[in-house]
């Protein structure tokens, strides 16, 4: 519960939208997609249970400045 009241009081989340939410002067935000790997557990025919390995896009939000 600490963790969900601490994102409830402020920061870019906030409803005021707080200076955490504006981007530096000079600075833009681009989306990267990555392809990376990632776990998935898969249960199979047998009824046995593995993790298997797969690749799938991943997004994030790099800040770049000049």
């Amino acid at each position: 519960m600490l963790v969900v009241a601490g994102l409830v009081g402020g920061g870019p989340l906030s409803p005021d939208g707080g200076d955490d939410a504006r981007a530096r002067p000079g600075c833009t935000t681009h989306y990267v997609t990555e392809v990376q790997p990632a776990g998935e557990v898969v249960r199979r025919a047998d009824g046995s249970v593995t993790v298997e390995t797969t690749r799938k896009p991943v997004s994030r939000a790099v800040e770049r400045c000049r």
